[in-house]
């Protein structure tokens, strides 16, 4: 079958694609989830502070809250780092940490984060620890809820993509809608992209979310960001996909919660 250009566009779909031979999920793939932390000592080692050793604690295993991983600065520019692999039960991680100078804690509150396979967090920096980073934010009211809802939408938005129910799934995007892919390229036209799961996903593919793999951040004075993972199971194959990881922008605007940006890596 020959693949409609729009159709490598579509949510998601070049990970299963209707016009290439998907390969079976192997579950070997998504044993181990590979983080690489960062801390940015410069700013105390120009300050005078002599800086030995830099080392990571945390949670979970093989982190530990009593013994450091030890971190390098290869490149002699003041950014520690190590890498650490986790086996979680989801391609996903809940892992909280801080970093520890010689002998000396970092004062601020501890860092949490939900990482995927792959993942390299931003340079954090000693002592600075950003709302979204901390654990006191992860497990607030306030996030618990805006979690909540955008879960709920996402729940809302590929149901209406594997039920084939047009109607709901265009009315969750904006008009304005940009969709990125890393094999597709760039589709503006939200009508064409419609067009294209009715053409081409309808009563053929199915998505399905990696359980707690959801991450969301607020957007201040805007919406949310979601981070997660997911595959797709091809109905006319009888395949599926490995994961893949999404981003998806939600827009809060006039009562209304949208889809403004999509970015899709294979």
């Amino acid at each position: 079958m020959t693949a409609n250009p729009w159709f490598l566009l579509v949510l998601m779909l070049p990970v299963c694609g209707i016009s290439q031979t998907a390969k079976p999920a192997d579950s070997s793939l998504i044993k181990l989830v590979t983080v690489q932390f960062r801390v940015d000592m410069s700013g105390p080692i120009k300050a005078g502070k002599v800086v030995r050793t830099v080392g990571l604690r945390g949670g979970p295993a093989p982190l530990a809250w009593n013994k450091s991983i030890m971190m390098t600065d290869a490149n002699k520019d003041g950014i520690f780092e190590a890498k650490v692999s986790f086996e979680p039960n989801d391609p996903s991680v809940r892992v909280n940490y801080k970093y520890l100078v010689d002998t000396l804690w970092e004062d601020a509150p501890n860092r949490a984060a939900r990482l995927i396979k792959g993942s390299v967090l931003p340079v954090d920096k000693w002592n600075v620890v950003e709302l979204n980073q901390r654990e006191s934010f992860q497990d607030s009211i306030e996030h618990r809820e805006l979690t909540a809802t955008i879960s709920l939408l996402d729940s809302l938005l590929f149901n209406s993509y594997n039920e084939c129910k047009l109607d709901v799934y265009a009315d969750l995007f904006s008009e304005d809608l940009e969709f990125y892919h890393d094999r597709g390229g760039l589709s503006t036209s939200k009508s064409d992209m419609v067009n294209a799961v009715k053409n081409n996903i309808c009563n053929k593919v199915r998505r399905e979310l990696a359980p707690g793999s959801i991450e969301v951040s607020p957007i201040p004075g805007f919406g949310a960001i979601a981070l997660g993972s997911h595959r797709f199971h091809n109905l006319v194959e009888k395949s599926t996909s490995r994961y893949a990881k999404f981003v998806i922008i939600w827009q809060y605007k006039d009562a209304r919660w949208r889809v403004t940006r999509v970015i899709s890596l294979h």
